[in-house]
Protein backbone atom coordinates (compact mmCIF):
# COMPACT_ATOMS: atom_id res chain seq x y z
CA UNK A 1 0.00 0.00 0.00
CA UNK A 2 1.27 3.24 -0.72
CA UNK A 3 1.84 5.49 1.89
CA UNK A 4 1.72 9.58 1.67
CA UNK A 5 4.52 11.20 2.86
CA UNK A 6 4.93 14.51 4.26
CA UNK A 7 7.84 16.37 3.88
CA UNK A 8 9.37 19.43 5.99
CA UNK A 9 8.48 22.87 4.89
CA UNK A 10 12.16 23.49 4.77
CA UNK A 11 12.41 20.75 2.49
CA UNK A 12 9.70 21.66 0.25
CA UNK A 13 11.14 25.63 -0.07
CA UNK A 14 14.83 23.74 -0.86
CA UNK A 15 12.82 22.02 -3.87
CA UNK A 16 11.11 24.44 -5.09
CA UNK A 17 14.20 26.99 -4.92
CA UNK A 18 16.27 24.27 -6.81
CA UNK A 19 13.65 24.28 -9.33
CA UNK A 20 13.48 28.17 -10.07
CA UNK A 21 17.20 28.58 -9.79
CA UNK A 22 17.58 25.60 -12.77
CA UNK A 23 15.28 27.44 -14.59
CA UNK A 24 17.30 30.64 -13.73
CA UNK A 25 20.62 28.87 -14.91
CA UNK A 26 18.81 27.04 -17.98
CA UNK A 27 19.06 23.26 -16.52
CA UNK A 28 16.51 22.46 -18.77
CA UNK A 29 16.20 24.69 -21.51
CA UNK A 30 18.08 23.89 -24.92
CA UNK A 31 21.66 24.78 -25.18
CA UNK A 32 22.39 27.91 -27.01
CA UNK A 33 25.35 27.74 -29.92
CA UNK A 34 27.29 30.63 -27.75
CA UNK A 35 26.74 29.95 -23.86
CA UNK A 36 27.24 33.52 -23.53
CA UNK A 37 24.10 33.92 -25.15
CA UNK A 38 20.71 33.94 -23.69
CA UNK A 39 17.47 33.07 -25.52
CA UNK A 40 15.53 35.62 -23.47
CA UNK A 41 16.88 39.27 -22.86
CA UNK A 42 17.50 39.83 -19.18
CA UNK A 43 17.88 35.87 -18.15
CA UNK A 44 20.85 34.55 -16.12
CA UNK A 45 23.37 33.77 -18.51
CA UNK A 46 24.65 30.57 -18.89
CA UNK A 47 28.12 29.92 -17.85
CA UNK A 48 28.69 26.49 -17.85
CA UNK A 49 26.84 23.09 -18.59
CA UNK A 50 27.40 20.08 -15.86
CA UNK A 51 30.08 17.72 -16.84
CA UNK A 52 28.84 14.44 -17.78
CA UNK A 53 25.38 15.42 -18.01
CA UNK A 54 22.62 14.94 -20.42
CA UNK A 55 22.85 18.79 -21.42
CA UNK A 56 26.87 18.41 -21.68
CA UNK A 57 27.17 14.90 -24.31
CA UNK A 58 24.07 15.12 -25.94
CA UNK A 59 23.65 18.97 -26.52
CA UNK A 60 27.45 19.05 -27.70
CA UNK A 61 26.75 15.64 -30.10
CA UNK A 62 23.99 17.91 -31.28
CA UNK A 63 26.18 21.14 -31.95
CA UNK A 64 27.85 18.67 -34.10
CA UNK A 65 25.29 16.82 -35.91
CA UNK A 66 23.65 19.89 -37.32
CA UNK A 67 25.27 19.23 -40.59
CA UNK A 68 28.36 20.91 -39.36
CA UNK A 69 31.12 20.29 -41.96
CA UNK A 70 33.73 17.48 -40.79
CA UNK A 71 31.23 15.79 -38.50
CA UNK A 72 31.04 11.84 -38.26
CA UNK A 73 27.35 10.59 -37.22
CA UNK A 74 28.96 7.37 -35.08
CA UNK A 75 30.35 9.97 -32.74
CA UNK A 76 27.14 11.74 -31.80
CA UNK A 77 25.29 8.08 -31.01
CA UNK A 78 28.74 6.93 -28.93
CA UNK A 79 27.87 10.45 -26.84
CA UNK A 80 24.12 9.34 -26.79
CA UNK A 81 25.06 6.18 -25.51
CA UNK A 82 27.83 7.60 -23.01
CA UNK A 83 25.71 10.21 -21.80
CA UNK A 84 22.80 7.41 -21.26
CA UNK A 85 24.99 5.37 -18.54
CA UNK A 86 26.21 9.04 -16.57
CA UNK A 87 22.28 10.10 -16.25
CA UNK A 88 21.64 6.79 -14.60
CA UNK A 89 24.73 7.17 -12.43
CA UNK A 90 22.84 11.15 -11.60
CA UNK A 91 19.15 9.95 -11.15
CA UNK A 92 19.80 6.43 -10.15
CA UNK A 93 17.30 5.38 -13.04
CA UNK A 94 18.23 1.86 -14.70
CA UNK A 95 18.43 2.58 -17.97
CA UNK A 96 17.49 -0.13 -20.72
CA UNK A 97 18.34 0.26 -24.70
CA UNK A 98 14.81 -0.67 -26.46
CA UNK A 99 14.57 -1.72 -30.08
CA UNK A 100 12.48 1.63 -30.43
CA UNK A 101 15.56 3.21 -29.51
CA UNK A 102 18.30 1.30 -31.15
CA UNK A 103 16.42 1.53 -34.25
CA UNK A 104 16.60 5.65 -33.83
CA UNK A 105 20.05 5.60 -33.28
CA UNK A 106 20.77 3.26 -36.00
CA UNK A 107 18.44 5.68 -38.38
CA UNK A 108 20.58 9.28 -37.00
CA UNK A 109 23.58 7.50 -37.60
CA UNK A 110 22.90 6.99 -41.56
CA UNK A 111 21.03 9.99 -41.94
CA UNK A 112 24.36 11.78 -40.51
CA UNK A 113 22.05 14.32 -38.71
CA UNK A 114 20.42 15.28 -35.21
CA UNK A 115 16.39 13.98 -34.99
CA UNK A 116 14.03 15.26 -32.41
CA UNK A 117 13.13 11.71 -32.40
CA UNK A 118 15.70 10.47 -30.67
CA UNK A 119 16.05 13.23 -27.76
CA UNK A 120 12.33 12.35 -27.34
CA UNK A 121 13.09 8.18 -26.80
CA UNK A 122 16.09 9.46 -24.88
CA UNK A 123 13.82 11.43 -22.44
CA UNK A 124 11.82 8.37 -21.74
CA UNK A 125 14.65 6.13 -20.81
CA UNK A 126 16.07 8.84 -18.43
CA UNK A 127 12.48 8.93 -17.25
CA UNK A 128 11.65 8.19 -13.24
CA UNK A 129 9.75 5.16 -12.08
CA UNK A 130 5.93 6.24 -12.58
CA UNK A 131 4.24 7.84 -10.00
CA UNK A 132 2.45 6.16 -6.76
CA UNK A 133 -1.20 7.08 -6.32
CA UNK A 134 -1.06 9.67 -4.24
CA UNK A 135 1.44 11.56 -6.80
CA UNK A 136 -1.07 10.25 -9.49
CA UNK A 137 -3.84 12.18 -7.79
CA UNK A 138 -1.66 15.23 -6.83
CA UNK A 139 -0.77 15.68 -11.30
CA UNK A 140 -4.52 15.17 -11.65
CA UNK A 141 -5.13 17.92 -9.74
CA UNK A 142 -2.42 20.43 -10.67
CA UNK A 143 -3.85 19.85 -14.56
CA UNK A 144 -7.17 20.54 -13.60
CA UNK A 145 -7.15 23.41 -10.98
CA UNK A 146 -3.23 24.57 -11.59
CA UNK A 147 -0.35 24.77 -9.18
CA UNK A 148 -1.11 25.56 -5.27
CA UNK A 149 0.08 24.89 -2.04
CA UNK A 150 -1.29 21.50 -1.86
CA UNK A 151 0.73 20.58 -5.02
CA UNK A 152 4.38 21.79 -3.30
CA UNK A 153 4.28 17.76 -1.78
CA UNK A 154 5.03 16.59 -5.70
CA UNK A 155 8.16 18.37 -6.07
CA UNK A 156 10.05 15.99 -4.89
CA UNK A 157 8.87 13.75 -7.73
CA UNK A 158 8.79 16.68 -10.55
CA UNK A 159 12.26 17.01 -9.68
CA UNK A 160 13.60 13.79 -10.47
CA UNK A 161 11.62 14.63 -13.98
CA UNK A 162 14.89 17.27 -14.86
CA UNK A 163 17.11 15.70 -17.17
CA UNK A 164 13.95 13.95 -18.92
CA UNK A 165 12.49 17.51 -19.39
CA UNK A 166 15.90 18.93 -20.94
CA UNK A 167 15.91 16.01 -23.85
CA UNK A 168 12.47 16.88 -24.91
CA UNK A 169 13.46 20.74 -25.13
CA UNK A 170 16.50 19.71 -26.72
CA UNK A 171 14.14 17.48 -29.38
CA UNK A 172 12.16 20.24 -29.75
CA UNK A 173 14.31 22.89 -30.76
CA UNK A 174 15.59 20.79 -33.95
CA UNK A 175 13.50 21.19 -37.03
CA UNK A 176 14.19 17.73 -38.29
CA UNK A 177 12.45 14.71 -36.61
CA UNK A 178 11.99 11.39 -38.74
CA UNK A 179 10.41 8.31 -37.75
CA UNK A 180 12.13 4.74 -37.95
CA UNK A 181 9.65 3.97 -40.39
CA UNK A 182 8.15 0.40 -41.64
CA UNK A 183 11.17 -1.57 -43.19
CA UNK A 184 10.98 -4.12 -40.34
CA UNK A 185 7.91 -5.10 -41.74
CA UNK A 186 5.67 -6.46 -38.94
CA UNK A 187 7.90 -6.58 -36.18
CA UNK A 188 8.75 -2.80 -36.53
CA UNK A 189 9.33 -1.85 -33.17
CA UNK A 190 7.11 1.25 -31.75
CA UNK A 191 7.59 3.98 -28.66
CA UNK A 192 5.93 3.38 -25.13
CA UNK A 193 2.67 4.87 -25.08
CA UNK A 194 2.56 5.40 -21.59
CA UNK A 195 5.62 6.26 -20.97
CA UNK A 196 5.25 9.37 -23.31
CA UNK A 197 1.69 10.51 -22.26
CA UNK A 198 3.35 10.25 -18.80
CA UNK A 199 6.26 12.64 -19.64
CA UNK A 200 3.30 15.11 -20.88
CA UNK A 201 1.68 15.11 -18.21
CA UNK A 202 4.74 16.08 -15.75
CA UNK A 203 5.88 19.00 -18.75
CA UNK A 204 2.52 20.11 -17.76
CA UNK A 205 2.39 20.17 -14.36
CA UNK A 206 5.41 22.02 -14.39
CA UNK A 207 4.10 24.50 -16.37
CA UNK A 208 1.84 25.32 -13.73
CA UNK A 209 4.08 25.32 -11.26
CA UNK A 210 6.30 28.02 -13.43
CA UNK A 211 2.72 29.64 -13.54
CA UNK A 212 2.74 29.92 -10.17
CA UNK A 213 5.76 31.75 -9.67
CA UNK A 214 4.92 34.04 -12.28
CA UNK A 215 7.47 32.94 -14.71
CA UNK A 216 5.33 33.10 -17.55
CA UNK A 217 8.24 32.82 -20.39
CA UNK A 218 9.21 29.69 -19.29
CA UNK A 219 5.50 28.19 -18.61
CA UNK A 220 4.84 29.39 -22.49
CA UNK A 221 8.12 27.16 -23.25
CA UNK A 222 7.19 23.90 -21.85
CA UNK A 223 3.83 23.54 -23.81
CA UNK A 224 5.21 24.99 -26.98
CA UNK A 225 7.95 22.11 -26.65
CA UNK A 226 5.16 19.23 -25.83
CA UNK A 227 3.26 20.72 -28.63
CA UNK A 228 6.30 20.54 -30.82
CA UNK A 229 6.42 16.86 -29.35
CA UNK A 230 3.29 16.04 -30.10
CA UNK A 231 3.43 17.38 -34.11
CA UNK A 232 6.70 15.49 -34.44
CA UNK A 233 5.19 11.91 -33.33
CA UNK A 234 1.86 12.84 -35.94
CA UNK A 235 4.81 12.29 -38.71
CA UNK A 236 3.84 11.21 -41.81
CA UNK A 237 6.98 7.81 -41.49
CA UNK A 238 5.15 6.92 -38.05
CA UNK A 239 3.57 3.82 -37.34
CA UNK A 240 -0.47 4.50 -36.38
CA UNK A 241 0.67 3.90 -32.48
CA UNK A 242 2.63 7.34 -32.73
CA UNK A 243 -0.38 8.93 -33.96
CA UNK A 244 -1.96 8.64 -31.05
CA UNK A 245 0.32 9.03 -28.81
CA UNK A 246 0.83 12.57 -30.54
CA UNK A 247 -2.46 13.16 -29.97
CA UNK A 248 -2.19 12.29 -26.64
CA UNK A 249 0.50 14.52 -25.93
CA UNK A 250 -1.40 17.65 -28.05
CA UNK A 251 -4.64 16.65 -25.94
CA UNK A 252 -2.40 17.30 -22.72
CA UNK A 253 -0.77 20.39 -24.09
CA UNK A 254 -3.63 22.03 -25.39
CA UNK A 255 -5.54 21.82 -22.33
CA UNK A 256 -2.80 23.55 -20.26
CA UNK A 257 -2.59 26.11 -23.25
CA UNK A 258 -6.33 27.10 -22.89
CA UNK A 259 -5.84 27.39 -19.05
CA UNK A 260 -2.48 29.37 -19.19
CA UNK A 261 -4.36 31.88 -22.05
CA UNK A 262 -7.62 32.35 -19.27
CA UNK A 263 -5.07 33.17 -16.74
CA UNK A 264 -3.22 35.95 -18.87
CA UNK A 265 0.10 33.93 -19.47
CA UNK A 266 -0.20 34.44 -23.18
CA UNK A 267 -1.32 37.99 -22.97
CA UNK A 268 0.84 39.88 -25.27
CA UNK A 269 1.96 36.78 -26.98
CA UNK A 270 -0.82 36.00 -28.50
CA UNK A 271 0.15 35.97 -32.03
CA UNK A 272 3.56 34.30 -31.33
CA UNK A 273 1.57 31.15 -29.97
CA UNK A 274 -0.60 31.12 -33.27
CA UNK A 275 2.07 31.12 -35.57
CA UNK A 276 3.75 27.65 -33.96
CA UNK A 277 0.49 26.46 -33.57
CA UNK A 278 -0.70 27.06 -37.31
CA UNK A 279 2.60 25.83 -38.20
CA UNK A 280 1.70 21.98 -36.38
CA UNK A 281 -1.81 22.15 -37.72
CA UNK A 282 -0.93 18.90 -40.36
CA UNK A 283 -4.07 18.72 -42.36
CA UNK A 284 -6.91 16.31 -42.21
CA UNK A 285 -5.36 13.07 -43.77
CA UNK A 286 -2.25 12.56 -41.58
CA UNK A 287 -2.89 9.74 -40.01
CA UNK A 288 -3.88 8.17 -43.52
CA UNK A 289 -0.44 8.93 -44.98
CA UNK A 290 1.30 6.55 -42.24
CA UNK A 291 -1.65 4.15 -43.10
CA UNK A 292 -0.27 3.36 -47.02
CA UNK A 293 2.79 3.30 -45.74
CA UNK A 294 1.94 0.63 -43.58
CA UNK A 295 0.01 -1.19 -46.20
CA UNK A 296 3.35 -0.41 -47.95
CA UNK A 297 4.24 -2.79 -45.49
CA UNK A 298 2.05 -5.68 -46.11
CA UNK A 299 2.80 -5.47 -49.43
CA UNK A 300 6.68 -6.18 -48.92
CA UNK A 301 6.29 -8.30 -46.25
CA UNK A 302 3.90 -10.53 -48.56
CA UNK A 303 6.20 -10.15 -51.44
CA UNK A 304 8.92 -11.47 -49.29
CA UNK A 305 7.11 -14.67 -48.26
CA UNK A 306 5.03 -15.10 -51.00
CA UNK A 307 6.20 -18.77 -51.67
CA UNK A 308 6.99 -21.37 -48.96
CA UNK A 309 10.67 -21.30 -50.06
CA UNK A 310 10.82 -17.37 -49.24
CA UNK A 311 9.28 -18.43 -46.19
CA UNK A 312 11.20 -21.16 -44.76
CA UNK A 313 14.16 -18.61 -45.39
CA UNK A 314 12.51 -15.90 -43.48
CA UNK A 315 11.73 -18.34 -40.56
CA UNK A 316 15.38 -19.73 -40.42
CA UNK A 317 15.99 -15.89 -39.84
CA UNK A 318 13.92 -16.21 -36.44
CA UNK A 319 15.01 -16.44 -33.15
CA UNK A 320 13.39 -19.66 -31.78
CA UNK A 321 11.21 -18.76 -29.68
CA UNK A 322 9.70 -16.62 -32.27
CA UNK A 323 9.42 -19.31 -34.99
CA UNK A 324 6.65 -21.21 -31.98
CA UNK A 325 3.95 -18.12 -32.77
CA UNK A 326 4.07 -18.40 -36.10
CA UNK A 327 1.79 -19.86 -38.36
CA UNK A 328 1.80 -21.82 -41.09
CA UNK A 329 2.53 -20.65 -44.55
CA UNK A 330 -0.95 -21.03 -45.96
CA UNK A 331 -1.85 -19.51 -42.75
CA UNK A 332 0.05 -16.56 -43.00
CA UNK A 333 -0.51 -16.26 -46.85
CA UNK A 334 -4.32 -15.84 -45.73
CA UNK A 335 -3.69 -13.83 -42.78
CA UNK A 336 -1.52 -11.20 -45.25
CA UNK A 337 -4.29 -11.60 -48.23
CA UNK A 338 -7.29 -10.34 -45.59
CA UNK A 339 -5.22 -7.21 -43.86
CA UNK A 340 -4.01 -6.62 -47.78
CA UNK A 341 -8.19 -6.35 -48.81
CA UNK A 342 -9.34 -4.33 -45.37
CA UNK A 343 -6.48 -1.70 -45.93
CA UNK A 344 -7.47 -1.56 -49.95
CA UNK A 345 -11.10 -0.73 -48.56
CA UNK A 346 -9.67 1.53 -46.36
CA UNK A 347 -8.33 3.51 -48.37
CA UNK A 348 -10.96 4.06 -50.42
CA UNK A 349 -13.33 4.71 -46.85
CA UNK A 350 -10.60 7.46 -45.86
CA UNK A 351 -10.22 8.96 -49.20
CA UNK A 352 -12.90 11.09 -48.77
CA UNK A 353 -13.28 13.80 -46.31
CA UNK A 354 -14.91 13.14 -42.96
CA UNK A 355 -18.31 14.59 -43.72
CA UNK A 356 -18.46 12.85 -46.88
CA UNK A 357 -17.88 9.54 -45.30
CA UNK A 358 -20.73 6.62 -44.42
CA UNK A 359 -19.63 5.07 -41.26
CA UNK A 360 -21.55 2.02 -41.78
CA UNK A 361 -19.23 1.00 -44.72
CA UNK A 362 -16.33 1.33 -42.58
CA UNK A 363 -14.34 -1.88 -42.13
CA UNK A 364 -12.52 -3.29 -39.44
CA UNK A 365 -10.94 -6.16 -38.97
CA UNK A 366 -8.26 -8.27 -36.25
CA UNK A 367 -5.58 -8.03 -39.42
CA UNK A 368 -5.02 -4.03 -38.76
CA UNK A 369 -5.34 -1.07 -36.58
CA UNK A 370 -8.12 0.46 -35.44
CA UNK A 371 -7.61 3.42 -38.06
CA UNK A 372 -10.94 4.94 -37.50
CA UNK A 373 -10.38 5.49 -33.94
CA UNK A 374 -6.54 6.87 -34.85
CA UNK A 375 -8.59 9.05 -37.59
CA UNK A 376 -11.59 10.12 -35.03
CA UNK A 377 -8.93 10.81 -32.12
CA UNK A 378 -6.84 13.06 -34.31
CA UNK A 379 -9.32 14.87 -36.51
CA UNK A 380 -10.54 15.70 -32.74
CA UNK A 381 -7.48 16.88 -31.71
CA UNK A 382 -6.94 19.21 -34.56
CA UNK A 383 -10.03 20.82 -33.73
CA UNK A 384 -9.35 21.73 -30.65
CA UNK A 385 -5.96 22.93 -31.62
CA UNK A 386 -7.68 25.10 -34.61
CA UNK A 387 -10.02 26.63 -31.64
CA UNK A 388 -7.25 27.46 -29.71
CA UNK A 389 -5.76 29.64 -32.26
CA UNK A 390 -9.47 31.17 -32.88
CA UNK A 391 -9.29 31.51 -28.85
CA UNK A 392 -5.62 33.28 -28.87
CA UNK A 393 -7.10 35.64 -31.95
CA UNK A 394 -10.08 36.64 -30.12
CA UNK A 395 -8.06 37.17 -26.90
CA UNK A 396 -5.43 39.69 -28.64
CA UNK A 397 -8.53 41.48 -30.27
CA UNK A 398 -10.00 42.00 -27.36
CA UNK A 399 -6.78 43.76 -25.85
CA UNK A 400 -6.50 45.25 -28.50
CA UNK A 401 -10.24 47.28 -29.26
CA UNK A 402 -11.55 46.54 -25.65
CA UNK A 403 -14.46 44.18 -26.86
CA UNK A 404 -14.81 41.29 -28.89
CA UNK A 405 -15.20 40.24 -32.62
CA UNK A 406 -18.71 39.71 -33.81
CA UNK A 407 -17.54 37.21 -36.08
CA UNK A 408 -14.74 35.34 -36.92
CA UNK A 409 -14.37 37.11 -40.55
CA UNK A 410 -13.39 40.37 -38.16
CA UNK A 411 -10.42 38.71 -37.31
CA UNK A 412 -9.25 37.65 -40.77
CA UNK A 413 -10.24 41.07 -41.86
CA UNK A 414 -8.04 42.50 -39.33
CA UNK A 415 -4.88 40.35 -39.40
CA UNK A 416 -5.31 38.54 -36.60
CA UNK A 417 -5.87 34.99 -38.50
CA UNK A 418 -4.51 34.45 -41.75
CA UNK A 419 -7.56 32.74 -42.76
CA UNK A 420 -10.85 31.53 -40.89
CA UNK A 421 -9.93 27.58 -39.58
CA UNK A 422 -12.34 24.56 -40.77
CA UNK A 423 -13.89 22.38 -38.59
CA UNK A 424 -11.93 19.03 -39.74
CA UNK A 425 -15.26 16.68 -39.05
CA UNK A 426 -18.19 19.39 -41.24
CA UNK A 427 -15.72 21.02 -43.17
CA UNK A 428 -17.29 24.27 -42.25
CA UNK A 429 -16.66 27.12 -39.76
CA UNK A 430 -16.55 26.76 -36.15
CA UNK A 431 -20.06 28.23 -34.39
CA UNK A 432 -18.64 31.72 -32.34
CA UNK A 433 -21.46 33.31 -30.28
CA UNK A 434 -20.35 36.19 -28.53
CA UNK A 435 -22.07 38.05 -26.02
CA UNK A 436 -21.72 40.98 -23.41
CA UNK A 437 -18.37 40.37 -21.95
CA UNK A 438 -17.51 36.27 -22.88
CA UNK A 439 -18.13 33.98 -26.50
CA UNK A 440 -19.24 29.97 -26.88
CA UNK A 441 -16.95 28.38 -29.41
CA UNK A 442 -17.45 25.43 -30.46
CA UNK A 443 -17.10 22.47 -33.30
CA UNK A 444 -18.96 19.59 -34.24
CA UNK A 445 -18.20 15.97 -32.90
CA UNK A 446 -17.50 12.91 -35.01
CA UNK A 447 -21.73 12.08 -35.25
CA UNK A 448 -22.26 15.17 -36.67
CA UNK A 449 -25.68 15.58 -35.42
CA UNK A 450 -25.05 17.21 -31.59
CA UNK A 451 -25.47 20.87 -31.11
CA UNK A 452 -24.27 23.07 -28.09
CA UNK A 453 -28.04 22.59 -26.60
CA UNK A 454 -27.26 19.54 -25.81
CA UNK A 455 -25.07 19.97 -23.21
CA UNK A 456 -23.27 17.16 -24.37
CA UNK A 457 -18.90 17.60 -24.96
CA UNK A 458 -17.69 14.59 -26.93
CA UNK A 459 -15.10 12.12 -25.37
CA UNK A 460 -13.73 9.21 -27.08
CA UNK A 461 -14.16 7.56 -23.72
CA UNK A 462 -18.10 7.08 -24.98
CA UNK A 463 -16.68 5.70 -28.26
CA UNK A 464 -15.46 6.52 -31.09
CA UNK A 465 -18.12 8.23 -32.70
CA UNK A 466 -20.42 8.94 -29.69
CA UNK A 467 -22.64 12.41 -29.32
CA UNK A 468 -21.26 15.53 -28.41
CA UNK A 469 -19.55 18.74 -29.77
CA UNK A 470 -15.95 19.34 -29.28
CA UNK A 471 -15.07 22.63 -26.97
CA UNK A 472 -12.03 24.27 -25.28
CA UNK A 473 -13.79 25.66 -22.51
Amino acid sequence: MNKTIIFPAATIVALALLLTIGLQHGIDRPVPENLNETDQPGQTRISKMESGSPRSTVGAARGQVRLNSGYTSASAVNRLTSATASSAQKTSVPLERDAYMEALLAQMEADGRDNAMVHYAFAMELAPAPPTERQSELISMVLKDGWDDRADELLPYLLQWHHAISQIHQGASLDYAKGIGFDKGIDTPVPDFLKVQLAAKMMAAYSRYLESKGMKYEARRQIQSLMKMGGDFNGSDNVTISHLIGTAVETVALNQLSALSAAGVYTGYEREAIKYLAALDLGERQVMVSAGAEWKMFENFAAAVSTPEKYRDYLSRLDPNQRTAIPSYEKMQKYLSDAMGTYESQAHYFSKPYFERELGNYQQTDYVPDLLTADIRYLAETSRLRQTVIDLAVQAFRNDYSRLPASLAELTSNGYLVKEPVDPFSGKGFTYQPNSDDYELYGSGPDLNSSADSGVEYSPVNGSVSPGVIRLR
